[in-house]
């Protein structure tokens, strides 16, 4: 079973991404679990599917080939974060 883990929060420190970090943890050996980076470039609609930047090829890749995910995500202005709405976008154009 593969699972990746999304963690909304880019800042270094962040208790999201802690939080994420140790659930990963009590998965059982058998598991194959990513982080996946949504550092991105910002979304702006103006990329094809298939020429989007590298790093946003290969978070899709890694989401397609999933078999579940663990999202974090802290509450920013009462909704999620920006970097995990440009990942979505990215992920579901």
């Amino acid at each position: 079973m593969n699972i990746v883990g999304i963690s909304g929060s880019l800042r270094e420190g962040s208790l999201n991404t802690l939080l994420l970090r140790n659930a990963s943890r009590l998965l059982p050996n058998e598991v194959n679990y990513q982080e996946a980076d949504i550092n991105l470039p910002m979304y702006t609609g103006n990329e094809s599917r298939n020429d989007a930047p590298e790093k946003v090829m290969v978070l899709r890749e890694l989401v397609g080939n999933a078999d579940a995910l663990i999202i974090t995500c802290p509450e920013y202005n009462w909704n999620m974060t920006v970097a995990m709405k440009n990942a979505i976008d990215y992920i579901f154009p």
